[in-house]
């Protein structure tokens, strides 16, 4: 079949008002019911409904409105009243609200009250978990009556619903429902944990559908070769996998997929070494505490270090080392203990976990699925492109959007898009939440790798008194390393702010005062070495003895800028890497 014709043939339908034969109207038996009583009210804009688990965003925002406080502006008209309680939810506008049901997995049936509040059309649009449309309904009269009184609709589908796109003339909306059925799961558990099961509660924490299987190494396999999963999540403690596991591995990660593995016994499988990006092995017989060595994003909240409480198995794990060390054992520049590859899709692992401490545990494995589950890939050396933060939507959150950065404010808080209600010119990066009502001193700026150049544009939103300058810090691997100020300019925004950096700043604060006065960014460009001539140490221009001593120094005081391999620790293979690069010379 034509697949281009496939899809022209749906958009016409879509665009016909017909719906496609996955989602039908329906009522059904909701698993979950959000009444929106949870929420502040007073035109709050959300970014999430049913306790944080689905997603709000699209091309307007989505306000939390107390009764009273919409109107149905058609005829006959009225206050617009909510189904229960006394707040609903609305479309902050004319246009779309997109919410997300991926991280639960997708559901199957939908439903809400609503009434229109404007003369106008209401649609709803249906897509699956890879983004395909599956089904399409519109109600040219918009809903409701329009009187302010809300109608209920519900729809069903055959397949997992991923998200939905409701359009419409600033639509009041209240206790929506959901049901996820049977779902299929997209994501595979198989444990063989003696009963602490961490890596169970991490995701059941997390909410995640899937699919668990324990004890059956030969269905393990098949489940990887199904191609029914996306993600793999693995804890192997007690025993060896069935023959040809190591392949269905491979072609499971080959394949696109993501995978959260430990393997007690990885250092006699040099086959799973080389799918899962790990360099070395060697191992151990007794359980050691696990440190976060590089502020990895796996690490999410999760405390360092992972302390022991227990020997609950003979072999414990392997020390190892491997494309990105993001986890070490003993301290936090000890041996490896966990690598992270294939640009970001897998994280290994090399320990049990029933012989940790199980809070400290179970915390840690939600950071990491949570972060694996979604990871964007490495940025690669050189400039990346310009964000000019369109499209994303007033006052939605931003963190890790874009590759190689990632927004906030060093305490959990996301930062967000907003035009400010227009004052910024167009959506910027702000150092708030919820589109500027909320909003806090740092603006905090973490990048994958070191920066070379860093330019942007900057609006302080106002003056908050002349000659005041916005504290800017650049930090290392080590820390602060140095402060400038960024001038106010009133009202008016400073254009190609520019700073040339050394390839070792990883992260940058911006820094308001008091509550925090709100400013934008705007036209983002940063930049990472590529590292060409890493050899020339002391960046003289030359090879010389100099630059071994530089070297030296840089190992001899802990400087992850002699971690030449990469691996995340200091080790014997730097000095071996380094050697080779100075004999390759350089370009």
């Amino acid at each position: 079949m034509d697949m281009q014709k496939t899809l022209a043939a749906a958009a016409i339908l879509a665009a016909a008002g017909t719906t496609f034969a996955q989602v039908t109207p329906g009522p059904f038996s909701p698993d979950a019911t959000d009444d929106m009583e949870s929420y502040p009210g007073v035109r709050t804009f959300l970014t999430s409904l049913f306790s944080g688990n689905v997603g709000v965003g699209g091309a307007l925002s989505f306000a939390s409105v107390d009764a009273g406080d919409w109107l149905d502006f058609r005829a006959p008209g009225g206050p617009i009243a909510p189904t229960s309680g006394t707040k609903f939810g609305t479309i902050f506008g004319f246009g779309s609200v997109d919410f997300d049901f991926s991280s639960i997995g997708g559901i199957t049936g939908f439903g809400f009250q609503a009434s229109a509040a404007g003369v106008g059309t209401d649609d709803i649009e249906f897509f699956d978990l890879g983004g395909a449309p599956i089904g399409f309904f519109s109600d040219p009269d918009g809903y409701g009556p329009g009187d302010g009184t809300m109608e209920p609709k519900a729809w069903t589908s055959t397949v997992a619903i991923g998200s939905v796109r409701v359009t419409g003339p600033e639509t009041a909306f209240d206790d929506f429902r959901i049901v996820r059925g049977d779902v299929p799961a997209q994501i595979l558990i198989y444990t063989e944990s003696n009963g602490d099961d961490n890596e169970i509660a991490a995701a059941d924490n997390l909410g995640l559908n899937y699919d668990l299987i324990r004890r059956d190494t030969p269905a393990l396999n098949a489940a990887l070769a199904s191609g029914d999963y996306v993600f793999a999540i693995i804890h192997q403690p007690a025993n060896n996998f069935a023959a040809g596991f190591d392949a269905e591995l491979d072609a499971f990660v080959s394949g696109g997929n993501r995978v959260h593995f430990s393997f007690w016994n990885l250092d006699a499988e040099p086959a799973l070494q080389s799918t899962l990006g790990v360099d070395s092995t060697v191992d151990f017989f007794a359980p050691r505490p696990v440190f976060d060595n590089a502020g990895h994003p796996s690490w999410g909240g999760a405390a360092s270090p992972v302390a022991v409480d227990g020997d609950d198995w003979n072999d414990n794990g392997d020390a190892v080392t491997g494309d990105e060390v993001v986890s070490t054992f003993d301290s936090a520049s000890g041996d490896g203990a966990t690598v992270v590859s294939n640009d970001n899709r897998t994280l290994t692992n090399a320990f049990e976990y029933d012989s940790m401490e199980s809070s400290g545990m179970t915390d840690l494995l939600e950071a990491q699925i949570d972060w694996v589950e979604d990871a964007l890939p490495p940025a690669p050396p050189g400039c990346q492109p310009e964000l000019d933060f369109e499209g994303i939507g007033e006052g939605m959150p931003i963190s890790d959007e874009f590759p190689g950065v990632t927004f906030g404010d060093g305490t959990g808080q996301t930062a967000s898009i907003s035009s400010f209600s227009g004052f910024f010119g167009s959506d910027v990066l702000c150092n708030a939440t919820d589109g500027g009502g909320n909003r806090y001193l740092t603006l905090v700026m973490e990048f994958d790798g070191g920066l070379t150049e860093l330019e942007f544009d900057f609006n302080s939103a106002g003056t908050p008194s002349t000659g005041f300058e916005f504290p800017i810090r650049f930090y290392d691997a080590g820390g602060l390393v140095s402060t400038d100020g960024i001038l106010e300019a009133g009202s008016a925004w400073t254009r190609d702010i520019n700073y040339s950096l050394d390839g070792t700043i990883i992260r940058v604060e911006i820094d308001s005062f008091n509550d925090g006065w709100l400013f934008g960014v705007d036209n983002m460009t940063y930049c990472f070495g590529d590292d060409d001539c890493y050899a020339d140490f002391d960046d003289d221009g030359s090879l010389t003895i100099f630059d071994f001593l530089a070297f030296q120094n840089a190992f001899d005081g802990g400087d992850l800028a002699a971690d030449c391999d990469g691996d995340g620790v200091l080790t014997l293979f730097d000095f071996l890497c380094f050697q080779n690069a100075f004999d390759a010379g350089c370009d």
